[in-house]
């Protein structure tokens, strides 16, 4: 999505509201991302422009689907997501000390912008419903984080299990 600046110097101060669906090529996700695709986006905007501050604020609303790889077998997982924000923007610099973002040119292009968003979105890791078992092998196994607070509750620290069988001999005596 890209606005030219006259458009934008056109919005009234009470906002404009915008609907758009993007797609997203591969070539346009960066690798360091570790987003196969993103499939479907729907992206649902409120611009207003203060001529004043001459800033456009964007209210955005980005929900959609992202195809990333799963943590243990490497397949395609889906993952959907949705998230909110406020942009601000300026094409030239303000003494507003906020995050504006300055627009180099005549023309603002949105894109970059919700691919931000989308990869904050992104989980540190995913794993497929598809795998039931967990790999494991010679000495080493991978564990879910329910199976591991569960044997972590079930270990009995070394430094106090002698007091353990202590209590156990003195039930016997009474």
């Amino acid at each position: 999505m890209k606005w030219a600046k006259r458009d934008i110097l056109r919005i009234p101060m009470e906002g404009e509201e915008f609907q758009a669906s993007l797609s997203f090529t591969e070539e346009a996700i960066p690798r360091y991302m570790n987003i196969r695709r993103i499939e479907s986006v729907d992206v649902k905007a409120k611009l207003s422009y203060d001529a004043h501050s001459e800033v456009l604020l964007v209210d955005v609303d980005v929900k959609g689907k992202m195809i990333l790889p799963c943590s243990i077998s490497f397949q395609d997982v889906p993952h959907s997501f949705k998230t909110s924000s406020r942009l601000a923007f300026s094409f030239t610099q303000t003494d507003i000390e906020s995050d504006v973002i300055i627009v180099d040119g005549e023309e603002l292009d949105f894109d970059p912008e919700i691919l931000s968003l989308i990869w904050m979105e992104v989980p540190p890791r995913v794993i497929s419903p598809k795998i039931k078992e967990l790999p494991q092998g010679e000495g080493w196994e991978v564990v879910s984080e329910e199976e591991f607070r569960r044997r972590k509750e079930e270990k009995i620290d070394p430094r106090l299990a002698k007091i353990l069988e202590y209590k156990a001999q003195d039930d016997e005596e009474v």
